[in-house]
Formats: C-alpha cells, structure tokens, sequence
C-alpha cells in the first residue's frame, strides 16, 4: 500500500517511466526520418536548404550543396534511398537520359540533427522547424 505523502512521488515516477519508454524507437529509421526540410550546415557555414520528400525524390536550393554541377551544368533535383547500413543513395536526372549518381552514409545525432555528406564534402542536416 502507497501512503498518500509518497504518493505524488510515486505518480512522478511512473510519468518519468512512461515518457522516458514512449518515443524511443522514433528515431530509429533514417529513412523515416528523412523526410521534410532541412538546413544544411557545413562547418559553420550555411549549405542551403534540400527536401526529403515522402515518394523518395528530393530537391536542393539553387546554388546549395544538393546542387550539383554535371559537364558544367546544374541539378537540384534528385532522387534518394537508404539502406539497411544507413547509406543514402542519390540519383540525378540529367540531360540527355543519364543519371548522375552519389552515395553517403547518414549517422543520426538525434532526431533533428543528420551527420552526412554528398560527394567528398561532409554536413550537417537540421531539421527547418
């Protein structure tokens, strides 16, 4: 029996249990978890902004690190994947029916926050709220 002055203790640690059990695995699929908009952070430095959407395509900001240049031309828009191993896979339509492609591993820092890279330069995801 729970006397009524540990009482409130008791019902603070049941809550802190409850919350603490809740929410866990929401960070547990990168691929998931991709989808929305993010800020893109390279040291310090601004990146521009890129898109996950939920059909896996996506889209960079002009100019932006998801921008890229192919035999002197630009890209923004693409497609993505991850696999098992975290790996996030892009695929760019370009002129003439090829597809310029890339890959990166993604590491989660919490739910907001994608260590990653495209190409040979390394980022920061930040989710846009």
């Amino acid at each position: 029996m729970i006397k009524m002055k540990k009482f409130p203790l008791f019902i603070a640690l049941i809550f802190a249990l409850f919350i603490s059990g809740c929410g866990g695995d929401e960070c547990d699929n990168l691929g998931d978890l991709l989808v929305g908009s993010w800020d893109i952070d390279v040291d310090g430095n601004s990146g521009g902004q890129v898109v996950f959407n939920a059909d896996f395509s996506g889209v960079g900001s002009p100019q932006g690190v998801y921008d890229v240049e192919v035999d002197g031309k630009f890209y923004s828009v693409f497609n993505w994947n991850v696999n098992g191993d975290n790996l996030i896979s892009y695929s760019y339509p370009v002129d003439g029916g090829g597809i310029a492609t890339a890959s990166h591993v993604g590491n989660l820092l919490d739910c907001d926050q994608i260590e990653t890279g495209l190409v040979d330069l390394d980022f920061i995801l930040r989710r846009i709220e």
